[in-house]
């Protein structure tokens, strides 16, 4: 019997220390698990991230809208500095063609 009891004690010490360490994982995790939590926390909401995308295709398209009428207005000024008109030509006559040789014998 003085066997058997031994046997148990030394059997519920190991039990002890694996419910200890199993305490102190538990530990480890809730503070794992409280670091998650305040990152998250962090984090924008999908409300917030809309509203992100939302300003930043807002801004791109104001860019490109400025670059394009900057364009249609430097092709206006290149339009308008070009359209000189220039006076009627006086209407001349063509000159006449000049009247062709006869072909050269070789005599």
């Amino acid at each position: 019997m003085e066997t058997r009891l031994t046997k148990l004690e030394t059997e519920f010490v190991h039990v002890r220390k694996d419910l200890d360490d199993i305490r102190s994982e538990q530990k480890d995790i809730r503070n794992i698990l409280g670091e998650m939590r305040i990152t998250l926390a962090r984090l924008p909401s999908k409300g917030e991230l809309f509203g992100y995308t939302a300003t930043v295709a807002a801004i791109a398209f104001a860019i490109v809208a400025l670059f394009v009428a900057v364009l249609a207005y430097l092709q206006d000024q290149r339009i308008a500095g070009n359209a000189v008109v220039a006076p009627p030509a006086a209407a001349v006559a063509p000159a006449p063609l000049p009247a062709a040789a006869p072909p050269a014998t070789g005599k």
